[in-house]
């Protein structure tokens, strides 16, 4: 509009102003103002989904906060603390047996293979919302769009919301460290999942400690997640596997310099507190699994990736796609970006 004289532009502008006032008062009225329902009670359910599943739920949580503002929201995840504190829903539930007898008008299924069929012996619902997956496969948008979309054929109209957890300060702590490595080499044990594991972190330790001998390395998760740490040596290594809960583990992430796992439950915790770092993908799907703020996603470009969904992933024999991530490439990436890095705080 600068090329208008400055006479014309006088008059003009409050004209524009006035249409633009317009225009943003109508598209505020169309978003999220369904109608209030007070009495309205909706129950999410997460419990039979993995810790990742439930990281990836809680955008659904608000986004159904924010469609019924009014309504009385339960949401029932997996057992453990990284909701705990959270303002959003009304309660966290931890048993079926804590709505006994209860009556639910909206049931929000937040995973895909969700079975309902105990509710029905449990309380008495009205309508039951599960994710569309186009050919049942989870391959054209990321996990929580699909939980999103159910809170959108209700009406709600904003953008996807954040990953909730909480991240509470652990009582074990680790030394405080200048720079800290935060090494997660969590996966389930199931055959199926065998290549989802990266085997590679005691030779990716020794190859930081040689680059940046002054870190720390803490190593978090459960006690049954495997790593052979006895081929490690002059290292200093915090192994804390098992003497956290998944918030103070949180916590740990949050205040380490690189979080470094393969794709697994606690990579979301890692990527939902803003840690940076690194996860590994083999047989997953980062469209549907990859993080969203600062974790970088890792895949080899072989063609038989990603076989999460498909016959091969049992069949495989070789699991390339987990050894084409070499050590040697993380350390470089990290070369590239430490000197940046900030001190945990």
């Amino acid at each position: 509009m600068k090329f208008l004289p400055h006479f014309v532009w006088e008059h003009l502008n409050p004209v524009l102003l006035a249409l633009k006032k317009t225009v943003y008062q109508a598209h505020f009225k169309n978003r999220n103002m369904a109608p209030l329902k007070p009495e309205k009670r909706v129950l999410i359910l997460a419990h039979s989904a993995g810790v990742g599943n439930a990281v990836e739920a809680t955008p659904l949580v608000q986004a159904i906060r924010t469609l019924w503002p009014t309504c009385h929201l339960s949401f029932f995840p997996p057992a453990g603390d990284l909701l705990s504190g959270w303002c959003v829903p009304d309660r966290i539930i931890k048993s079926l047996q804590e709505i006994k007898g209860e009556k639910f008008d909206d049931v929000f299924v937040s995973y895909l293979f969700e079975d309902t069929r105990p509710l029905k012996t449990i309380c008495t619902y009205g309508k039951i919302h599960k994710p569309k997956i186009k050919f049942n496969k989870w391959l054209f948008k990321h996990e929580r769009s699909y939980y999103l979309d159910m809170a959108k054929r209700c009406g709600f109209q904003g953008d996807v919301p954040p990953a909730f957890v909480a991240a509470n300060r652990p009582n074990i702590l680790p030394p405080d460290s200048s720079l800290r490595f935060c090494i997660v080499p969590c996966g389930k044990n199931e055959s199926k999942w065998r290549y989802k594991k990266w085997p590679f972190y005691p030779e990716l330790i020794q190859l930081l400690h040689a680059a940046y001998p002054e870190a720390q390395f803490c190593i978090v998760g459960t006690e049954s997640d495997d790593i052979d740490l006895s081929q490690v040596t002059n290292t200093e290594i915090i192994d804390m596997r098992g003497q956290h809960t998944l918030s103070e583990t949180a916590w740990i992430m949050q205040h380490s310099n690189f979080v470094i796992g393969n794709d697994s439950g606690p990579m979301h915790i890692a990527d939902a507190v803003q840690a940076k770092g690194f996860v590994i993908f083999g047989p997953t799907c980062i469209i549907k699994n990859g993080p969203r703020n600062k974790i970088v996603p890792l895949a080899s470009n072989v063609e038989c990736r990603p076989c999460q969904y498909s016959e091969m992933r049992e069949k495989c024999s070789h699991g390339q796609c987990m050894k084409d991530i070499t050590p040697e490439v993380i350390l470089e990436k990290i070369n590239r970006i430490h000197s940046n890095h900030q001190p945990p705080v």
